[in-house]
């Protein structure tokens, strides 16, 4: 059905053990042949021998059920040329072909609106695989039963998602231009070309130098700032004309669209128009009240003389930085790289690891090994979120989860920008709103860092007046980094792994504020950041996946808090004493695991083995430190949180959904369902969900852009008792200083001295076009 989510769960297993020295790469097909299937959306749950062999989305159609003509037979070869990095999917066996070279002569003909699923189980898997698919037919324009269900058996995940997904819910396509979709709005809500023109001049009037100032441009968005969120629960939606100068989005005019009329064509759509502070119940009653002359239009002057659009990028300002065109510091490689990436493969001093990038969720890392043993099984975004407050409904009701808005297509990198010219980058191909892989070159960086500063260091004093000795390790670490822009935000994404066993994922925000135009009663929600501009509180909230195994997939969870003890001295009688002591809080169940942090209660998180024991007999572990904790002032009990019910915990432990967005009062995926069961998490495959977040107070000072610095959210995941000693005393990094007669003794500990390599001169190149 149109709105039906069909989860096949498909198993399959081979009829004896696969010798993987013989296996290279085997590739099945499923052939799908009905028409009008829009989107695939797969996850996958199966433990593999190594990461490569996770799952990604990829298909490939005969026909463009919208129209178009057969591809050719060179687009059969561009199938076979893009396999390798594309279609990488374990599924059903139902045609098997050895090599992939072979997989187009396997094609079976093809009919017209028939989808292959192309599915490939890369060597050394396990015996045994599970998955599931879900297949959204919405392309059609009333429901139709067009699956006989002798063909196919249909599993519902349960608690996780629900069985039918409204229209509504289906988020918005990445390839259609805003214009497009607002007019698409207009078509099928059957608003007047006419109102929707008359709007477009009042609004010119508000903007009114949006001609004469070359700077500056103009456009209508539609429906992507309130999205199914209004208080009515029956998918209403603000469309908002806004006036875009050089990134910012800022609005005053907005009317409200039914979009649960657009599947049946119904014309029971409800125009409210909120205008300068006021509403009208319809369009009609904001003309005739303009044509009154009842409403006070308001507009927003133009620079003065020769100035800039505020907004615009280019430099201005009288205090040059520099005084002097000098250009700043760069890092170099002197010995050359020391990191190795083969394909999505990177290994870095005892680091290994694998990585993809999901188009809806973003980042994730697999198998992340450690000399060789496995840390963490699967470290991965889930959903970021912003939730924004002001005066207006259309700022009040603006709350984002951003995995609508594909946020894995991203963007390229600027070398020397986003990432040091001696990066290596990596393009990202992804499927969105299209009927065949596109792709993103440079898309994604890895590159290791100079911290400026030391890993760890001691200086022994002799109280002589000179030195014992004094040692330390520079500081040093391997980043994985990728940049989102799902609409006026930047994210940058960084994954940091240091020679200690450490792990760091951050996320630091940057971009355009969500702005509206200044009115008095917008000081009770933030600031004029500009004339007639205002910048108002909202909040940045990052959910993650962390899947740790930790010296094996037998885990326990437990707190370690720091508590206070008034007790009576056991070496000075007659006296008491208070002192700080632990209390070590096992969970035992999901719900217990449901970790809100509490500043009385300063707290440990560790995840431990309690059969593994390093050589001082104790527990081997990994905790969870955070780096941005934001507590949820929405009440649990508010229904508008049930699609971003996750943002209450700072860790729970045994997400979210791309369909959440649009109906986030009865979403796809309610997070806190997950543990509603209270399963036992005693000595079982742990998974942790993390959230992190930041509070925005705009200010001046953002504008034309937030800056990075202070705008960062993240968390650590650091050995507790892994290790016998820490591992970097290993690192040939290590520099150790001893005074002698003449002066001193540096052991550098084998590391040559000056450069082998001259730093690269390479020229700044950006593409930004989708390949």
């Amino acid at each position: 059905y149109r709105h039906t989510n069909i989860c096949l769960k498909l198993r399959f297993c081979y009829k004896r053990p696969l010798e993987a020295s013989k296996i290279l790469n085997w590739w099945c097909l499923l052939d799908i042949s009905y028409s009008n299937i829009y989107r695939f959306e797969i996850t996958s749950k199966y433990e593999a021998t190594y990461s490569n062999d996770l799952l990604s989305v990829g298909f490939q159609h005969r026909n463009n059920p919208l129209g178009g003509k057969y591809p050719s037979q060179s687009g059969h070869k561009a199938v076979d040329k893009a396999l390798g990095a594309t279609f990488r999917i374990g599924l059903l066996m139902i045609l098997i072909v050895k090599e992939a070279r072979r997989l187009v002569q396997a094609f079976p003909r093809m009919e017209k609106n028939s989808y292959y699923l192309i599915i490939h189980l890369r060597r050394n898997s396990r015996n045994e695989a599970e998955c599931a698919l879900g297949i959204f037919f919405i392309n059609m324009i009333m429901p139709t039963n067009i699956l006989d269900q002798k063909n196919y058996r249909i599993h519902i995940i349960g608690i996780m998602e629900i069985e039918n997904i409204p229209f509504q819910s289906d988020p918005y396509e990445l390839h259609k231009s805003m214009n497009d979709r607002l007019l698409t709005w207009i078509r099928l809500q059957h608003l007047q070309h006419e109102k929707v023109w008359f709007i477009n001049q009042l609004f010119n009037t508000y903007v009114n130098f949006c001609i004469a100032n070359k700077y500056s441009q103009f456009i209508y968005v539609g429906n992507e700032t309130i999205a199914m969120q209004l208080p009515y629960h029956d998918g209403m939606a603000f469309v908002i004309n806004k006036r875009f100068p050089h990134g910012y989005p800022q609005g005053n005019i907005s009317y409200t669209l039914d979009s649960a009329s657009l599947l049946m064509y119904q014309s029971r759509t409800r125009n409210y128009v909120y205008y300068n502070k006021i509403v009208y119940d319809s369009v009609d009653e904001f003309i005739k009240s303009y044509n009154a002359g009842n409403i006070t239009v308001v507009s927003l002057p133009p620079p003065e003389g020769n100035n800039l659009t505020y907004s615009t990028l280019k430099r201005r300002g009288t205090h040059l930085q520099p005084s002097l065109p000098l250009r700043e510091p760069e890092q170099f490689e002197p010995d050359g790289r020391r990191y190795t990436a083969e394909n999505n493969h990177i290994e870095y001093m005892g680091w290994s690891f694998d990585f993809r990038i999901r188009t809806t969720s973003g980042p994730q890392l697999f198998d992340i090994r450690f000399n060789g043993e496995r840390i963490v099984y699967e470290l991965s975004l889930q959903e970021p979120a912003s939730f924004y407050a002001g005066f207006s409904p259309s700022q009040s009701y603006s709350n984002y989860l951003d995995t609508a808005w594909a946020i894995g297509a991203n963007f390229e990198l600027v070398k020397g920008v986003d990432c040091p010219k001696t990066a290596t980058f990596f393009d990202v191909v992804y499927f969105a709103d299209s009927s065949h892989p596109a792709k993103r070159r440079n898309a994604v960086c890895v590159f290791e860092h100079n911290l400026g500063m030391p890993l760890r260091r001691h200086f022994e004093n002799d109280f002589e007046g000179s030195y014992t000795f004094i040692g330390g390790m520079q500081g040093t670490g391997l980043v994985l980094r990728t940049i989102s822009t799902p609409y006026n935000y930047d994210y940058v994404y960084d994954f940091i792994f240091y020679p200690n066993g450490v792990i760091e994922t951050k996320t630091m925000t940057t971009g355009y504020l969500q702005v509206m135009f200044w009115t008095d009663e917008d000081a009770n929600y933030g600031n004029e950041v500009h004339k007639n501009v205002a910048g108002t509180i909202h909040d940045h909230i990052f959910h993650y996946k962390v899947d740790l195994d930790i010296a094996g997939r037998e885990n326990r969870f437990e707190t370690i808090t720091s508590t206070l003890e008034n007790i009576s001295s056991l070496w000075f009688p007659n006296t008491r004493h208070v002192q700080k002591r632990l209390i070590h809080d096992l969970k035992r169940t999901e719900l217990d695991a449901a970790y809100k942090f509490d500043f009385q209660k300063p707290s440990y998180l560790n995840f431990y083995n309690s059969a593994e024991k390093n050589a001082q007999g104790v527990r081997r572990g990994y905790r969870i430190q955070h780096n941005g904790i934001l507590h949820q002032l929405y009440p649990e009990n508010w229904q508008f949180t049930n699609g971003f019910s996750w943002s209450h915990y700072q860790l729970a432990d045994r997400s979210s959904s791309m369909y959440n967005q649009n109906d986030l009062y009865n979403p796809v995926v309610d997070f806190k369902k997950f543990i509603l069961d209270n399963e036992s998490i005693v000595d079982e495959d742990l998974v942790s969900w993390i959230t992190v977040g930041i509070m925005h107070v705009p200010h001046s000072e953002d504008i034309p852009n937030t800056s990075t610095p202070g705008n960062y959210a993240g968390f650590f995941l650091r050995p507790f008792n892994y290790f016998n000693e820490d591992p970097s005393i290993a690192s040939r990094d290590s520099v150790l200083i001893t005074p002698t007669d003449g002066g001193s003794k540096i052991d550098r500990f084998g590391r040559p001295e000056g450069s082998q390599c001259v730093p690269p001169d390479e020229p700044m190149n950006y593409n930004g076009k989708e390949l």
